[in-house]
């Protein structure tokens, strides 16, 4: 004889719940996973540009720009998640939402027009690992 349970609705819930639980990769909207794909940068070059980058839940995000034309200054503004994960898009010199000063690493410079600069996005690979790595980047112009 089986078990009523067997044949009810929630053994397929469960199943499904179980199968959540042991899934991997980067599908999921929540943030500090570990992750081996390479996200895709983009810049909107706009009167300020924006930055978007997808995967965007993979590796906790660090964002900086550098202008490539001035090697005297070369970085001018730089972001970091500290506690809260931000996700894209990133308007340049905006901090993202729920974010506060403690956020920016290098203050937001003016864009200069014909300069060159590249956005490079960082991610610690691993949750809470404090270590990020360049994992890809872009260059636009002004």
């Amino acid at each position: 004889m089986r078990l009523p349970i067997l044949r009810s609705p929630i053994r397929p819930m469960a199943m499904l719940a179980l199968l959540a639980l042991v899934g991997g990769g980067c599908n999921s909207t929540e943030p500090n996973q570990s992750c081996d794909s390479t996200p895709t940068l983009t810049v909107i070059n706009d009167q300020t540009p924006r930055f978007e980058w997808t995967p965007s839940t993979c590796g906790e995000p660090w964002l900086s720009v550098q202008d490539m034309t001035d090697a005297q200054h070369p970085y001018v503004w730089t972001i970091v998640d500290t506690d809260t994960w931000f996700l894209p898009p990133v308007t340049y010199g905006v901090l993202p939402q729920g974010h506060d000063a403690g956020t920016v690493q290098v203050a937001a410079q003016p864009l200069v027009t014909g300069h060159s600069y590249k956005v490079t996005l960082y991610q610690e690979r691993s949750p809470g690992d404090n270590f990020p790595v360049e994992v890809t980047s872009a260059t636009f112009t002004r």
